[in-house]
This record gives C-alpha cells, structure tokens and sequence, in this order.
C-alpha cells in the first residue's frame, strides 16, 4: 500500500499555488483509498476547498481520450498496412538511355534517405515518379495522358478508403522529372493542379525536401542548372538486376548549342565525371555479373577531365621564343574520351564497352586507342 501523503500547511499551500495543488490533490485521487474516514472537505485548507475535485476514474478517461486521439491521427491512413511512413515509390521512363540511368540515380538518392521500396503498380504508391523526354512530342503528349491517370488516382483515393479498396496509405504525391521539367517549368505546376514536385535533371538531390513541402500544403520546384552537378558520388540503383549490360553516364550537358536542339536549355553546360569514379562504378557493375556497359554522353567526345589534369597536360611547360608573343591561350588537355576507354579496358580487360553516337574528334580519338580497346568498343550506328 503506497504510504499517506504529507498533511499541507498553510506555508505549502502558499508555495504549491493554485496549478501545484491541483496536482497534488490529482495524485491523492489516484492512489488507492486506504480504510480511514477521509477528511471532511470543510477541514481542509480555504485553497483546496476552492480547487474542484478530480473525477475519481481519471486514469481511465485519460487513456480513453489518448485512444481516440491516435485512431483520429490515423484516419488517412489504410488500416493493417504495413507500410513504411516514408512511402513507396513508383516510376515511370520516357525517353533516351540517359533517363534510365538518371532513374536509377533518383532512387539511389530516395534509398539513402529512407525511401526504399518500390512497387510495380501506380495504385500502390505515396509517391509517383515520372521522368520525361523534351525532344519529341510523342513523348510529351504521353506524360500528359498518364499525369491525367495519376491524378484520377489521387481524387479517388479517399473514396477507396471509404469503400476499403485502397492500396496505398496516403494519397499520392506526383512528381514530374527531367528534360520537360526544366522546359516547362511553372506551367506543369499550374496545368490543372495535377503536379506537386516538379524537378530538373541537375537537382535530383533536392528531392526529399521537395516532397517534404508537399506534407506541409506546398508545391515544390527546383530547375536550377548546375556547372559542376555530375552525381559522380552517387552508385545508382540498378533497375534491371539481372542483366548483363548497364548504363554509366560519363558526361551530363551540352556545348554545341544547335539550333535545332533543346538539349542545352534542359541539361545545361558541359560537365565530366572524373575518370575514377566511373572506374568505381563499372567495377561494382562488374562484381555483380554485368558484361557490357554504354558509357552515356550527348557528345562522348568532348568527354575531358580536368580533375586529373596534371597526369596529363601536354603543354603544361611550353613557352615562347624570345621575342615572340601569343593571343591565344592554350587549352587544358586533361584526360579526354580515349584516355578513359585506355583506362577502362586496363582496368577490366574482360568487359565490353559501347557508347552512343561519336560526333567531334572521332578520328583524333581513335588514334590514341590501344589496340585492345579497339577491339572491345562497340560504337553504336544508330
């Protein structure tokens, strides 16, 4: 039996007030009554005779009340899933091989941050990716048909809760990625509502605070370029486990700026990885059965590190004659396209090696190729 509280003195009262005598009077009523007359109310001190006295089965309303108060927190949500509260990812590709492996990338980041299951099905997600294509309409007229489909699904989602048909625990949050991302812009987020995230090709690491506004009645929209983004640090997450070719981006952007072309608006500038972190990831690729990568650029050869760039700097301790002086500056070398299939098929002389299609400085390329590398790259003509 828990032993009496202490009799209150005046000076106590005076000390406790009006909140600490509450308190000390909610204790009282929950410890268990003992066989002695409790105090008659008029010898109590004039403070605690004002205080009213707490209901005798307290404890059982608390826990009543907090019982409600989680069911009401967990109205929208799918009851007896077993979902993670960060919520599971759809995706959907459109466009060239660089998309896929900028997939691959996004969920690299999703899963480092918590974000790590993937379902096959749009009706079964929290999030919905869609990353686009910019360079044909077919492709745009596409994503707008399956944006109209997802938001369809996001509507009716409180009527399949109602009616215990939904899949996924909150109603989905859409994202538009890529190329038509940074061409359009606002105009995805004002075209009916139907967008909340959209995000350009450079700042897919802004992606789980893009979809954390979302929770707070925001939109969010990141379409910054970058001059230096490459994700060299990022190992992308495989979509397709069991095959035995794979996409490694070597380069991201564009300098040619042909009038035809939209590529440089919605990739930006020029940027190489450097030579040892694509090193890195065909390695891994490597050690889990891959046989053949495409190296991936918009122009593989303008491919030039300059990370590296004292390994390999011709005119590093050039100078001029007496006498002589020159306008021109001269260009850092670095390592160029043909330096990193040399290095790639030392490296992994057991692999195979394509790329898209060679524009500029073919023929400068190749003549610094090793024979072994001649005979393990796959140029494509397509």
């Amino acid at each position: 039996m828990a032993a009496p509280l202490a009799p209150l003195t005046a000076a106590a009262v005076l000390r406790l007030g009006s909140r600490g005598l509450r308190h000390r009077i909610l204790l009282a009523s929950l410890r268990p009554c003992s066989s002695a007359t409790p105090p008659h109310r008029s010898a109590l001190p004039a403070a605690a005779r004002r205080a009213p006295p707490p209901p005798r089965r307290f404890a059982h309303t608390l826990a009543a009340s907090a019982a409600t108060a989680i069911s009401e927190g967990q109205a929208d949500l799918v009851p007896g899933s077993t979902t993670s509260t960060k919520g599971r990812i759809y995706h959907e590709t459109y466009g060239c091989q660089m998309n896929i492996n900028d997939m691959e990338i996004v969920l690299s980041i999703m899963k480092n941050e918590g974000y790590d299951e993937i379902v096959p099905d749009p009706e079964s997600a929290e999030i919905i990716f869609i990353n686009t294509c910019a360079i044909r309409d077919n492709a745009e007229q596409k994503v707008w048909q399956r944006l109209n489909y997802f938001w369809f699904l996001k509507r009716e989602w409180k009527a399949n809760v109602a009616e215990g048909r939904a899949k996924s625990m909150r109603p989905p949050k859409i994202a538009v990625l890529g190329c038509m991302a940074e061409r359009l812009k606002e105009k995805i987020l004002d075209s009916d509502k139907m967008v909340d995230v959209v995000c350009g090709p450079d700042a897919y690491r802004d992606l789980p605070r893009l979809l954390q506004e979302v929770d707070y009645g925001h939109k969010g929209m990141n379409t910054l370029l970058s001059l230096e983004e490459t994700y060299a640090d990022i190992t992308p997450v495989r979509i397709s486990d069991n095959s035995i070719t794979a996409f490694v981006s070597i380069m991201r952007g564009c300098n040619n700026m042909c009038s035809f072309c939209i590529v440089p608006f919605t990739r930006g500038r020029e940027r190489s990885r450097p030579v040892s972190s694509i090193v890195r990831e065909v390695g891994e690729l490597w050690k889990v059965g891959v046989k053949e990568v495409m190296l991936l650029g918009q122009n593989v050869n303008s491919y030039n590190d300059t990370s590296e760039v004292e390994e390999l700097e011709p005119g590093k301790n050039w100078q001029l004659s007496e006498g002589f002086s020159s306008m021109c500056k001269v260009k850092n070398m670095g390592l160029r396209f043909a330096d990193l299939l040399d290095r790639l098929s030392l490296e992994y002389p057991e692999m195979r090696f394509s790329t898209n299609r060679q524009y500029s400085g073919a023929g400068t390329n190749a003549e610094g190729l090793h024979s072994r590398s001649i005979l393990r790259t796959c140029p494509q003509n397509s």
